[in-house]
């Protein structure tokens, strides 16, 4: 146990399986970044023939690699989640000290994501339901992949301390009544790096390698069928020929696509681009609409509850249709001025200041002996 509290000690600490800021861990990176001095970050590491991606935001003193990849099952099928299952209960059996650990009180655990199954669970511990969409059946998700988003799900449902990133979640969450701890929702940030940056668009698509002489409408999102793509692909085509879909993620018909790129470089895209279309069919969140909101760009999105909650009056809403779909955009484009203003008032909600006080309030809540007096001097 010496040898632990050498990094032990810290009164925050968060849980994940990975530090790629490009793997969806933007949320633990914003954590992070909101109780700098507070905490640090444990990753650990169920797979062996997988590693842990490091984040370029962190330093080597940040966060620890917990290596818990006892038994290497990945070839047999379903060994990811065989190797996961059977790690979890060796990591409870062979690395005693590190569980007693996390059971510990004097000190939070949070647990950035459900799939991070809880080795130990005590009083001040947290976690993060991003959704529930495993338990609605209208969404296209694949048979294992539901079951085992449903699985991780339930292992959260004595946790005494929920997060959801929107009320919509929260509401469904008490709907369903999966948890037996309080449940709070604390909407995500949008990152400092997305602002409107007032330069000349044509100069910013040159340098992106952009067409100067076309409209363009982004798409950024993984390639999910919930993400409602092939509206994307075919409303721009119905556009015609003065419009070019620009799209960050997988590439979408004739797309000009980017991937893996950093904050400034996404920035730029935005700032560079006339519409967002995000006709999306299911979000626990929806961080695109507030990257685009952020930075000043006309959002067209689905007239859905947790849009609804994410954008206020800041969007055109339509029906996750083709046709709705080209009527928001043209409508977009035509009171671009209006919903550029809405947007940027809007995004102000989301940030990064607004996120680390409701965290930082929140967290004091759970330890507030531990936490006040240092939060005071952070």
């Amino acid at each position: 146990m010496d040898k632990l509290l050498e990094f032990y000690n810290k009164p925050i600490y968060f849980l994940s399986l990975d530090l790629n800021l490009f793997g969806g861990t933007k949320y633990l990176t914003d954590l992070f970044l909101a109780t700098k001095g507070l905490s640090k970050i444990i990753a650990i590491r169920y797979l062996k023939n997988k590693g842990v991606y490091e984040n370029p935001f962190m330093s080597k003193n940040d966060y620890m690699i917990k290596d818990a990849s006892y038994l290497s099952l990945e070839r047999l099928p379903f060994g990811d989640t065989l190797s996961m299952f059977v790690n979890r209960l060796l990591l409870k059996s062979l690395d005693k000290d590190f569980v007693e650990f996390l059971n510990r009180n004097d000190h939070i655990v949070h647990y950035a994501f459900p799939n991070v199954r809880p080795p130990s669970l005590s009083e001040t511990h947290v976690v993060t339901i991003h959704d529930l969409m495993a338990f609605d059946y209208s969404i296209d998700i694949s048979f294992l992949n539901r079951k085992n988003w449903q699985y991780n799900i339930m292992l959260c449902k004595k946790f005494p301390h929920i997060i959801t990133p929107t009320e919509y979640v929260k509401k469904q969450a008490e709907r369903m009544g999966i948890f037996d701890g309080e449940i709070t929702a604390i909407h995500h940030a949008v990152s400092p790096y997305f602002r409107p940056l007032g330069r000349d668009k044509k100069e910013l698509r040159k340098e992106l390698g952009l067409p100067v002489d076309k409209t363009l409408v982004l798409s950024v999102s993984i390639a999910a069928p919930r993400k409602n793509l092939k509206v994307v692909k075919e409303a721009v085509e119905k556009l015609g020929a003065d419009y070019v879909l620009v799209r960050v993620g997988p590439p979408v018909g004739n797309s000009i696509t980017f991937n893996n790129v950093m904050p400034e470089v996404l920035n730029a895209i935005y700032n560079a681009s006339d519409v967002m279309l995000f006709p999306t069919l299911a979000e626990g969140f929806g961080m695109p609409a507030v990257e685009a909101m952020s930075t000043g760009l006309p959002l067209v999105t689905s007239d859905i509850e947790v849009m609804r909650e994410v954008c206020g009056d800041s969007a055109v809403f339509i029906e996750p249709t083709v046709e709705g779909a080209v009527k928001g955009v043209r409508e977009a484009l035509a009171v671009s001025e209006d919903l550029k203003r809405r947007g940027l008032e809007k995004a102000k909600e989301y940030s990064f200041d607004v996120f680390k006080q409701r965290y930082l309030s929140y967290y004091s809540k759970i330890l507030p002996e531990a936490l006040k007096p240092l939060i005071r001097s952070n």
